[in-house]
C-alpha cells in the first residue's frame, strides 16, 4: 500500500513540474495563471491515481474479504482448473431441488486450498453443502468467482 502512496506523490510532483516547465517555456499561452495550471495538474494527477488504484489494487489484493459468509446445498457438477498464467481452482454446483433444479443457473465458486480441491474431486456428482466466504472483489490469484470455498460436507 505504501508503494501506491509513493507512486501518487511522484505522479503529482511530476505533473506539477511538467506544468511549470510548460508555463515557463510557452509563457501564459495555455493557463493565464500559474495557480490554475497547478490546480489542473493536481486534478489530472488525482484522476490518474484513482484510475490506477481502481484497477490494480482490487486485482492484486482484493476488496472486502469478509463481505458475506454463507452456506449452499446442491449437486457438485464441475471441478476444474483454469488460467493461463495464474492457475485457479474452480467448481460449479447445481442448486435447487426437484424438477426445477436444472433450470437454475449453476453456482460458481473458487477453491484456494489444494486439499479441498482434491476432496471435491472425489465427491463429484454428489449432493454437498458448502460454506463460503464472499469477497467484494476476489484477488485474481485466488479465483475467478467472488465466492471462496472454506469447507464442505457430503449430504445423504
Amino acid at each position: 500500500m505504501i508503494w501506491y502512496i509513493v507512486f501518487g506523490i511522484l505522479c503529482s510532483l511530476g505533473t506539477i513540474f511538467l506544468t511549470y516547465c510548460f508555463y515557463e517555456t510557452w509563457g501564459s499561452g495555455c493557463f493565464e495563471d500559474i495557480a490554475l495550471g497547478l490546480f489542473v495538474s493536481l486534478l489530472c494527477s488525482a484522476v490518474v491515481i484513482l484510475i490506477i488504484s481502481a484497477t490494480i489494487v482490487p486485482m492484486t489484493t482484493g476488496v472486502f474479504p469478509n463481505y458475506c459468509t454463507g452456506q449452499r446445498d446442491g449437486y457438485l457438477t464441475t471441478v476444474y482448473v483454469e488460467g493461463i498464467i495464474w492457475k485457479t481452482n474452480e467448481a460449479q454446483m447445481q442448486v435447487g431441488t426437484g424438477d426445477l433444479a436444472a433450470l437454475q443457473e449453476p453456482f460458481n465458486f473458487s477453491i484456494d486450498d489444494d486439499r479441498l480441491m482434491a476432496d471435491l474431486k472425489k465427491v463429484l456428482g454428489k449432493k454437498i453443502r458448502i460454506e463460503f466466504l464472499q469477497w467484494g472483489i476476489l484477488p485474481y490469484r485466488k479465483g475467478s468467482s467472488d465466492y471462496l470455498l472454506t469447507e464442505f460436507i457430503v449430504l445423504n
